[in-house]
């Protein structure tokens, strides 16, 4: 409780908790796969999970995964506010994951046998049935809180969880057993390791595409193919609420194994191509794997995941000789420029970026300003290296920019640069406005006619309070246009024209 206590003091608000594995005393001791081998999840999972308080809590003793989770979100439910049931409950040795539709042995078109599941040995019914218990507890306690379906990699997996229903007979539809798995869960938990899925066969071989960007594209193309399959289910908003996403692993190493990428610069660029696609792409929250490198046992085979930390391994050392690697000072340049600022898309969509040769996007702060985090894409594989040049557009208005570059947070260095032939490396960059165009708004303060800087008709003119509401907004007629505030109460406004040349004008 005190590591909680001392996270929500360094301002950790929303706090993800994997729930699962019980202990021998509370564990299924039955086998229901072809392997023989025990169920690894709760006993007594269709018990009742309430009973009243006939035992002094509300919840059916006898269900042993509703008391664990009742004591469990008593004690840390105020520091939490993802609960992820299970951790990779879909982890499967066989293959038959990733199969497609009208493969043999696929999941999509038969359950898979409880065997595959290496993390629950149990069937699919009886993990809807895990989240029914989790759902029921946890928001009876913590009502706003999100139950995930755990950490999971597979689409063929979460398409088996929404078309069943707890009822261990098959998980079909009956009075006791009304709903489907979506019901009970409220977040998207997945997991991504790229560098496995940087290749693919063709006529002549194996291609392999291992590159940054690349594996940052397989990041996103998995969440997009689990909310297609949600959306499928009705989960679009529209029949139900879409479901919120978060990430809780991902990452690829610094050092190569085998077939697989692992570069220290292709480690540092896809974790922070990674979080910005991320935030573009409206997930919540991302967990990076792992705090620290871990250690290679001698005498064991190398495994990459060792590399894999923010920081050097944490053991043997004292706290003050932590010493980050290139991805955690990435990491912390990321961190400080962007914290306290969304993603803008109309503003992205001004920067008119070659979609094939360049990525990112535009970052508003809550005073209107803009960052712009831009980097050119890595295209060949195994090299990171990559440039592009770019013009900020004209209509843009923008005459020079502060820069900061991925080791920002190391070096503190800000260079000032024009706005043209700025030249894009394959790490993401910072920029800031430092100054616009000599164009102005006039008379500032203003009384009642305040002059527009546009150079064309068709642009959009806003003004907003300090605290980003929308007070008045006008298409400009003509170059040089006006607009009247003579209503507009005395204040400080925002104005802005095409969502750039933001100024701040005193209204008298």
């Amino acid at each position: 409780l005190k590591v909680y206590k001392h996270y929500n003091r360094l301002g950790a608000r929303e706090l993800t908790m994997f729930i699962g594995n019980p202990s021998k005393k509370h564990m299924d001791m039955a086998s229901y796969g072809k392997d023989g081998k025990q169920s690894k999840m709760f006993a007594n999972m269709y018990e009742p999970i309430w009973d009243g308080g006939k035992n002094g809590t509300p919840v059916n003793e006898e269900n042993y995964m509703a008391l664990y989770l009742y004591k469990l979100v008593k004690k840390y439910g105020q520091y939490v506010k993802f609960w992820e049931v299970w951790n990779e409950p879909d982890f499967d040795y066989t293959g038959n994951a990733w199969k497609k539709r009208g493969e043999a042995g696929n999941w999509f078109e038969q359950d898979p046998d409880p065997s595959q599941l290496h993390n629950l040995k149990a069937p699919v019914e009886h993990y809807v049935r895990a989240l029914r218990i989790s759902y029921e507890v946890i928001k009876s306690l913590e009502p706003d809180d999100f139950i995930c379906i755990g950490g999971i990699g597979y689409v063929s997996f979460l398409d088996a969880v929404l078309r069943k229903t707890d009822n261990p007979k098959g998980g079909t539809s009956t009075d006791a057993y009304p709903l489907k798995g979506g019901a009970y869960f409220d977040c998207l938990s997945y997991h991504s390791y790229p560098q496995y899925f940087l290749s693919k066969w063709t006529p002549v071989g194996r291609k392999y595409f291992r590159h940054s960007d690349a594996a940052k594209d397989v990041f996103i193309t998995l969440k997009n193919s689990m909310e297609g399959v949600l959306s499928d289910y009705g989960y679009n908003g529209i029949t139900f609420p879409k479901k919120q996403v978060i990430v809780t692993e991902t990452n690829i190493p610094r050092k190569q194994k085998g077939d697989h990428i692992g570069s220290e610069r292709a480690q540092l660029n896809y974790l922070m191509k990674a979080y910005i696609r991320g935030q573009i792409e409206n997930i919540r929250a991302i967990y990076v794997y792992a705090l620290s490198d871990g250690v290679q046992k001698e005498g064991t085979k190398y495994h990459p995941f060792v590399h894999m930390g923010l920081s050097k391994t944490f053991i043997g050392r004292e706290p003050r000789d932590y010493e980050p690697n290139s991805l955690g000072i990435a990491f912390r340049t990321m961190s400080m420029l962007l914290d306290g600022w969304t993603y803008d898309s109309e503003e992205t969509i001004r920067l008119k970026l070659d979609s094939k040769k360049t990525d990112g996007g535009a970052f508003r702060s809550e005073k209107g300003e803009f960052m712009y985090v831009l980097w050119a894409k890595t295209s060949t594989d195994l090299v990171e290296d990559a440039s592009y040049t770019y013009h900020f557009p004209s209509l843009m208005d923008i005459d020079s920019l502060y820069v900061r570059r991925w080791n920002y947070s190391s070096t503190r260095k800000t260079v000032w640069i024009n706005s043209e032939n700025i030249v894009l490396s394959s790490s993401p960059s910072f920029f800031t406005v430092k100054s616009k165009g000599k164009t102005t708004y006039f008379p500032n303060p203003v009384e009642d006619w305040l002059n527009i800087p546009n150079k064309e008709a068709g642009q959009l003119v806003e003004m907003l309070t300090m605290d980003g509401r929308k007070v008045l907004e006008k298409i400009t007629e003509k170059p040089k246009d006006v607009v009247n505030c003579s209503r507009l109460a005395s204040g400080t406004y925002i104005v802005r024209l095409d969502g750039v040349n933001v100024r701040r004008v005193q209204k008298k």
